[in-house]
């Protein structure tokens, strides 16, 4: 089983790898990747290596935030995104917009640690346009108001 220069196997269950979302601390460094392993139109597997042996899985309790090292640079005072998946999350970074995901997808927000997000002014939640994209923005929105320090939080309507 070949591994690519992110340290995880090219294919998972007889499908290639087809991107890889390295999460990285505050200080940018690395804590582990995911990687979305499909075969033209099958289902998708998404899988964790958090694991130290580089095996696949997440030894990591609670569980940190995609993007964590761009909200560490970004001001306090300016709004950013949370959205669904790693995927996403990537496509609006390369425009330049600070955003954050959680590791796990739409069932795994009480597993997260959002204490990063405590004393930022606003956040935009931009959830996927279904009913678990709709319980994932509800969950959010309950672990963020919980924080110390919980910022002003808009909901899109997609």
């Amino acid at each position: 089983m070949g591994r690519n220069m992110t340290g995880i196997p090219e294919t998972f269950k007889n499908k290639p790898l087809v991107y890889s979302w390295t999460y990285r601390n505050k200080d940018g460094v690395p804590l582990g990747v995911v990687g979305r392993y499909q075969s033209g139109n099958d289902k998708k597997d998404i899988v964790p290596f958090f694991k130290a042996n580089g095996s696949p899985g997440i030894d990591i309790n609670p569980r940190p935030l995609f993007g964590l090292e761009l909200l560490a640079k970004h001001p306090k005072e300016k709004p950013f995104f949370i959205v669904e998946g790693e995927k996403a999350a990537a496509a609006l970074q390369s425009l330049g917009l600070v955003t954050l995901t959680s590791l796990g997808g739409s069932k795994a927000v009480n597993k997260t640690d959002w204490t990063p997000i405590s004393g930022y002014k606003s956040v935009v939640i931009w959830p996927d346009n279904d009913n678990p994209g709709k319980q994932y923005a509800k969950d959010i929105v309950t672990a963020l108001l919980n924080l110390e320090n919980p910022p002003a939080i808009k909901v899109i309507n997609p």
